[in-house]
């Protein structure tokens, strides 16, 4: 059977797949709740494990009769073909991988057909939905042979009711993965672009007439001392009785209602917030299914320009994060997510923004217990359509139009480019769709502070749609974009539906700008300090400036971690000293007495460059050297001299010096957050035209 073409469609998205909805999974009557460890329930059933697998580099020579074919490899789902030896790693920042043609991607466009076979005797009661919870770039789904359904937009579930598919003992499910769809045009994210089926794949089984959908309101009166609590429900058929149970933080049922909704008030409610995460429960139960719900309340709002959480201001002390690892890449277990979660915490992290799609379902529900502010974001980035072709002037065919700044022909052009996605009808329901899958799913969340539209995809039409249904459909939370700055010459943005002026890389004095004026939107720094090499120098001076400015909402570092995998050379890890430190670098050093060497001194950062310096030092003791300064200096001791650090391109071309490279320095300056951002402020520069200086050296020999 050949495969559709279902994958350079843009107003295809999912075929026979179930509504967007809430995440949550049943548990039967009898099974133990324990909503966090969802293989506990007893209508769950995880289909992970080792598959049996074909690559093709590319879909053009995938077979007819590709499910009857003998299968040459086995992979582990999840993982990701670049980590089990098929295709190869990419990384990109801004360009596709493939030529600007939407929707069309390349015929060379590799894919994997994944076998396995599993067990079941499903029963003539029950339904059945088949869960991929993220498959990039898109997936075609046959089951004992028959063709099921469809569906992209990687970062989401996936859900397919394979009821009149499945059958009593051996069933054989059959999954067809490509590495590119039209897509994928909306997922041109920052970061190493790997394919695979790399989340889980799971079995639930469901009443005939099963609970679809349930969306918790809460509200809080002005003092905070009166919540409101309201749950609607959806079914796949029609409304049935439930029997609602809401139990506070310390585990006392405190109400309990037998209805097709759930309506309550609460007293002095215990507050949700990343401090004092504190949870109710919720159980909702019908026929053979319970479901728990952890349930937070807490109000979200902007007051007179300012952020505020009940009612008190709160500055986010952010990182962006990939779902990344060196060794599993997008594969991440909820044991690494919580090894990141015990570092934030660790570093006074307070919030997360999920850069730029949303996590596994069961992230924020983690992030809700740990305590967590998140900005939720939809999968969506198309910063490569602002590097199309601009025609300069020599290649012009419009001869007679009238002359201007060619400068500023040209920035304009290149943001109507990057706007092109935001604007183009075909492209409406394809942003939509992405919307809605990301406020669906984690609507019940309370760790979810705020809606984001996505990442670098300019701004139209399309995003002023989006906005505007996430105000309908949840008032209750705030909507961010920061592509909203970029506006199209044809076009006048609407920012109404937007709470926040967001920017990326601003400096500090950008920021002493924007405050010179009364404001009604907080200032959020969704990207800065870019923290690639050796950066994060200025970090006090924006943490100074978040706290002058009430409507300074603090900002998310540029990124959690490095996103780059292990290279298979057995060379180890990269290792990162805790004293490298310099002018705006060395508000987290503790000024005291260290012993090092040249080999650990040296920070292996990727691309070689200035690194290992010691700021404010007063004493040097080095083999048989000492040094001393009636003022502090800085020195560096490296096996690289600096003409091999500045000359090479990469780390592993770096050749060590037959002698150790001690640099002894009257002053160094500063590192700023360069890689992408503001250029390093005047008093952090060497501008010094005469310089008088005097050190001490003695020779034990």
């Amino acid at each position: 059977m050949p495969l559709p073409n279902y994958h350079q469609d843009p107003t295809l998205f999912h075929i026979n797949t179930t509504p967007h909805h809430a995440y949550f999974i049943p548990f039967a009557t009898q099974d133990k709740l324990a909503p966090l460890e969802r293989e506990q329930s007893s209508l769950f059933t995880l289909l992970n494990g080792e598959w049996q697998f074909n690559y093709f580099t590319s879909v053009m020579d995938l077979p007819e009769d590709f499910l009857s074919q003998p299968f040459e490899h086995r992979i582990p789902v999840p993982s990701n073909w670049q980590t089990q030896g098929f295709d190869q790693h990419q990384y990109t920042n801004i360009n596709y991988l493939f030529p600007f043609e939407p929707p069309y991607v390349p015929h060379d466009n590799p894919c994997g057909v994944y076998q396995r076979t599993f067990h079941y005797e499903p029963k003539s009661t029950k339904r059945y939905l088949l869960n991929f919870e993220g498959v990039d770039a898109c997936l075609y789904l046959y089951l004992n042979q028959q063709f099921v359904g469809y569906g992209q937009v990687s970062h989401c579930t996936n859900e397919f009711d394979v009821t009149d598919f499945l059958i009593s003992g051996e069933n054989q499910l059959n999954v067809v993965v490509l590495k590119w769809c039209d897509g994928s045009y909306l997922e041109d994210q920052d970061k190493f672009r790997m394919s695979r089926i790399f989340r889980d794949v799971y079995l639930l089984e469901r009443e005939p007439n099963y609970l679809q959908d349930f969306f918790i309101k809460t509200s809080l009166s002005e003092a905070l001392d009166q919540a409101d609590l309201s749950v609607e429900c959806t079914f796949l058929q029609s409304p049935q009785q439930l029997t609602f149970q809401l139990f506070d933080p310390q585990h006392r049922l405190i109400a309990e209602q037998t209805s097709d909704h759930f309506k309550v008030k609460i007293d002095k409610p215990q507050l949700w917030n990343a401090e004092q995460p504190q949870l109710y429960t919720l159980h909702l139960a019908y026929g053979n299914e319970v479901i728990e719900q952890a349930v937070g309340f807490r109000r979200i709002e902007v007051k007179d320009g300012v952020l505020l959480l009940n009612n008190h201001p709160i500055k986010f002390r952010g990182v962006n994060r990939h779902d990344s690892d060196p060794l599993t890449g997008y594969v991440i277990s909820r044991e690494q997510a919580e090894q990141d979660f015990r570092l934030m915490k660790q570093h006074n992290i307070n919030a997360i923004r999920t850069a730029h799609y949303p996590n596994a379902p069961w992230f924020s529900e983690l992030c809700d217990c740990y305590g967590f502010y998140l900005i939720s974001e939809s999968d969506i980035e198309s910063h490569g359509a602002s590097m199309q072709y601009v025609p300069t002037p020599e290649h012009s065919i419009l001869l007679n139009v009238a002359k201007q700044d060619d400068n500023q022909r040209i920035q304009q052009q290149t943001i109507d480019n990057f706007c092109y996605f935001a604007r183009h009808p075909d492209y409406k329901q394809a942003i939509l769709d992405r919307t809605y899958a990301n406020v669906e799913r984690d609507k019940n969340r309370p760790s979810v502070l705020i809606w984001s539209l996505g990442n670098e995809a300019g701004y139209g039409e399309n995003f002023e749609a989006s906005a505007k249904w996430i105000k309908q459909r949840d008032p209750s939370r705030l909507v961010h974009y920061e592509s909203s700055i970029y506006q199209h010459s044809e076009h006048r943005n609407d920012l109404t539906p937007l709470d926040f002026h967001s920017e990326m890389y601003a400096s500090t004095e950008d920021m002493d700008r924007y405050f010179e004026q009364p404001q009604t939107k907080p200032f959020l720094l969704c990207e800065y300090s870019h923290a690639m090499g050796n950066s994060n120098g200025d970090l006090e001076d924006y943490f100074q400036t978040f706290e002058k400015y009430a409507g300074a909402c603090g900002g998310f570092i540029w990124e959690w971690c490095d996103h780059a995998p292990y290279l298979p050379d057995g060379s180890g890890h990269f290792g990162y000293g805790e004293s490298e430190s310099y002018i705006d670098k060395h508000h987290t050093i503790r000024l005291g007495l260290y012993q090092t060497t040249a080999e650990q001194n040296y920070q292996d950062y990727v691309k070689p460059q200035e690194n290992g310096s010691h700021y404010g030092c007063e004493y040097l003791h080095t083999q048989d050297l000492e040094i001393t300064a009636p003022q502090p200096f800085s020195f560096n001791f490296s096996p690289y001299t600096q003409e091999e650090l500045t000359l090479k391109k990469h780390h592993y071309e770096l050749e060590k010096s037959p002698y150790h490279i001690l640099c002894v320095n009257y002053k160094m300056s500063g590192i700023g957050s360069n890689s992408c951002g503001p250029n390093l402020k005047e008093g952090y520069r060497i501008n010094d035209k005469e310089i008088s200086w005097i050190i001490q050296l003695y020779m034990n020999t």
